[in-house]
């Protein structure tokens, strides 16, 4: 089923989180036949931390559950590769050096190590090719979702930024360094309302659940 983005609940979530009205700047009406100065544009600015809504968005946290047991089947094949390679290395050494089961036995190393690597680079392939679909998936619907919210609550610009999520990450030397270095719009002071990237996380969450309801038992 394809979820629509403008259903009333996901506008409602918008504008419950609250919408605001924007004054329009044209000039004044004209007295004695001189118009006025038009007033100071008032500019409704917010920022997102982007890697917070990814890191709190449901729908990225059931996909990394999903990646996980994709590694693990990878991994699970790896691991049957290392068992046997160990037993037949073992047996390898056990024989004295001039045994001719050796060439078998190192022909069937080999094998095992061409199959090892066979399954490396498809478990690069599947799992970098899902992690990307899914990234571009998770970027679009965090800009609709913005938009969304921008134009409920007639914000000229939305601005994202990429930082830490705790206070620990947030003070990490490496990310202080990367900030300081080539860190592109990382606030070091908002107030309060400015930064909207919890009530973003919030509209995704709350889509994903009316999605999920909406999906019946087995469907895509």
């Amino acid at each position: 089923m394809k979820n629509k983005l403008m259903t009333p609940a996901w506008m409602a979530a918008a504008i419950v989180l609250g919408l605001a009205g924007q004054a329009s700047a044209q000039g004044q009406a004209p007295q004695n036949g001189q118009y006025s100065a038009p007033p100071v544009p008032k500019t409704k600015i917010a920022v997102v931390n982007i890697m917070r809504v990814v890191k709190m968005y449901d729908k990225w946290k059931a996909f990394e559950e999903e990646y996980k047991q994709s590694y693990k089947v990878f991994d699970g094949q790896f691991e049957q590769f290392k068992t046997k390679a160990l037993a037949l290395k073992a047996e390898f050494d056990r024989l004295p050096k001039e045994d001719p089961k050796k060439d078998a036995i190192g022909a069937q190393l080999r094998e095992i190590d061409r199959k090892a690597q066979d399954v490396g680079e498809e478990a690069k392939r599947t799992l970098g090719k899902k992690n990307d679909d899914m990234t571009v998936v998770i970027y679009r619907e965090i800009r609709e979702a913005v938009t969304v919210y921008a134009r409920a609550n007639a914000l000229d610009l939305v601005m994202h930024y990429n930082d830490g999520i705790t206070p620990t990450d947030i003070d990490n030397p490496q990310n202080v360094q990367r900030k300081l270095q080539a860190g592109p719009l990382i606030p070091i002071y908002a107030v309060e309302g400015l930064d909207i990237t919890d009530t973003i996380a919030y509209m995704l969450n709350q889509r994903y659940k009316q999605a999920a309801q909406a999906t019946p038992a087995g469907g895509r």
